[in-house]
């Protein structure tokens, strides 16, 4: 989504909660948004349209926060990979023979879950009625906990993401790297949305 996009987005929101904004200052209106544009840089402006009608009409008396908005346009998606399907699928590549080709085959949350090609071939080995019982209820469990947290994380802008993982593997961005996203709103809009 472009500066322009996120100040129709948050021109919505003052339009919608004119008490919330009636006191932001034009410096608080810059700051949110160059947060929102940079939150929602990887977003469809359609989407998060969207996600904002739905939220206006919750009858909150707040505006919806970036979370909000984005859990919101996470649950408009259909899921292919629900539990159910992706435990299907983790069941059929339960064979002792391929183990590794079986594990790489599977959606990447689904390998989150299972952990390694190691546990489907100590699946295989085990009684049919412990894996359609035990094993089963485990890992529906395990993929709902670790849905959540892998929804969240792709709903993160890519640069936060690439930051994250820089930092899993130790690393640091450069010394002087300017943020490629932070944009200039214009001061027109900027000062709409400030309602000055």
């Amino acid at each position: 989504m472009t500066m322009k996009e996120t100040l129709q987005i948050l021109s919505v929101l003052r339009m919608a909660y004119p008490g919330y904004y009636a006191k932001l200052s034009e410096s608080d209106a810059v700051s949110m948004a160059k947060l929102w544009s940079r939150m929602f840089a990887d977003d469809l402006y359609q989407e998060v349209d969207a996600a904002v009608q739905i939220l206006i009409c919750s009858e909150s008396e707040f505006p919806p926060n970036i979370g909000q908005v984005k859990k919101q346009i996470a649950s408009m998606k259909t899921d292919t990979d629900s539990a159910i399907s992706a435990w299907n699928q983790v069941k059929s590549a339960m064979k002792f023979t391929n183990c590794v080709q079986n594990f790489n085959a599977l959606p990447e949350l689904s390998r989150r879950v299972v952990g390694s090609p190691n546990q489907l071939k100590e699946w295989a080995l085990m009684d049919p009625a412990q894996i359609n019982t035990i094993v089963q209820s485990n890992f529906l469990k395990s993929y709902k906990e670790i849905e959540g947290n892998f929804r969240a994380q792709e709903a993160l802008p890519a640069s936060t993401q690439n930051l994250i993982e820089l930092i899993r593997k130790g690393m640091t961005l450069a010394d002087g790297k300017k943020d490629e996203l932070e944009t200039k709103a214009e001061p027109g809009a900027v000062r709409q949305l400030a309602g000055a």
